[in-house]
């Protein structure tokens, strides 16, 4: 059995996580088959990692962040926003904003990643190291990132966009 993780923020308030440090899943961790994290009006911001400095994912997780409607969103339309998180490796950098491995699952709607990056510029924003992994982003828009690549895709993983801007 998984874990669940729901709710965020609503009317003049959002929910933040941020300046955390870790291994991996600087901002969020979340493992196992079963386990979800649905979250709205989230800031997930400057928080490091090795791998996933902003959301790390794996065994099955799944990771969900939504914008709230418009009325119930205090700074439309950055209510939803994964930024300035930072991989502390000086290695390869594993996923500065997401990191997903063994079938992890990531989706978001209507948000900005911005301003994520990796040590001396080094590593990937968006990252699916092994197999089976999905991103579906939609209404998303990307910018101010500085990582060596946008998207890092592994074999019989899946990027499904719409309207994105890069």
């Amino acid at each position: 059995a998984g874990s669940t993780l729901a709710g965020g923020g609503s009317g003049p308030l959002e929910v933040r996580i941020s300046g955390n440090t870790a291994s991996g899943g600087g901002g969020l961790l979340v493992r196992g088959t079963g386990s979800v994290a649905t979250l709205q009006n989230v800031r997930i911001d400057g928080n490091q990692a090795i791998e996933g400095a902003g959301v790390h994912i794996e065994s099955g997780g799944l990771v969900e962040l939504r914008r709230a409607p418009a009325g119930d969103c205090p700074d439309a339309p950055r209510c939803l926003t994964l930024s300035g998180n930072l991989l502390d490796d000086a290695g390869e950098g594993f996923g500065s904003a997401v990191f997903a491995l063994n079938g992890g699952e990531f989706r978001m709607y209507q948000g900005f990643i911005e301003g994520n990056g990796g040590f001396g510029d080094n590593g990937w924003l968006i990252m699916s190291y092994t197999e089976n992994n999905l991103f579906e982003l939609e209404g998303v828009q990307i910018w101010n990132n500085r990582t060596r690549s946008i998207f890092y895709m592994t074999a019989y993983s899946h990027l499904v966009g719409g309207f994105l801007t890069v």
